[in-house]
Formats: C-alpha cells, structure tokens, sequence
C-alpha cells in the first residue's frame, strides 16, 4: 500500500496544513535557500512537517523568532524544532513559528 496523502497537498507548508494538525510543530531540515518571491527575496526551507517534507517560506517575524533563538546562521537552525501558530496580520491569515522549547531547556 502507498500512503499518497503527501500527492493530495501542496508542496509547501500553509495555514490550512498547520490548522488541520494536532502538533502544530515541524523540525527544520535544511538551511534553506533565497528565492525571488512576490514582494521581493525570501528564505525558503525543508521542514518535515507531520511525517511529510514541506518547503517552508518564512515571513519576517518568523525570521526573528529563529534567529533570537538559534542565530543568525540557518545552519544553525537544522534539527531544530519549531511550534506553528496562525495569526492574522494586515486581514490575512498567516503562520509563524517560535522555538520548540521545553520548561527544562529554559532553566
């Protein structure tokens, strides 16, 4: 049997993808690369989101999250863990990610 739920979606990772999941968190795989995207360059990364790899277009906020947590050097942020939530920026629904800390991490 072929599981082919990851053919039924899109490629990259999206709100409707991030409401539908129970974990709402996904674990950074590649440093990402810059692309020419809508409103100017953008860093896209490989996140294995709910047993599937997604590609990852991050907004600034997210950005900053990330690199208060882990630097400013995306290679740093590889094997990180990251927790997605929803929030509506300027009328529209967008994701941001924050670190995946436990209480113990923090102490």
């Amino acid at each position: 049997m072929v599981n082919t739920t990851e053919f039924g979606e899109s490629a990259f990772l999206n709100v409707d993808l991030v409401k539908s999941s129970p974990a709402k968190t996904g674990w950074i795989l590649t440093e990402g690369t810059i692309e020419k995207g809508k409103f100017g360059n953008q860093l896209v990364l490989d996140i294995e989101f709910d047993g599937n790899k997604k590609r990852w277009s991050l907004n600034r906020d997210t950005v900053k999250n990330l690199q208060f947590a882990f630097g400013i050097d995306s290679k740093d942020w590889i094997g990180q863990s990251v927790k997605f939530r929803t929030m509506i920026i300027n009328g529209k629904e967008v994701l941001i990610a924050v670190p995946n800390v436990t209480k113990e991490e923090v102490i």
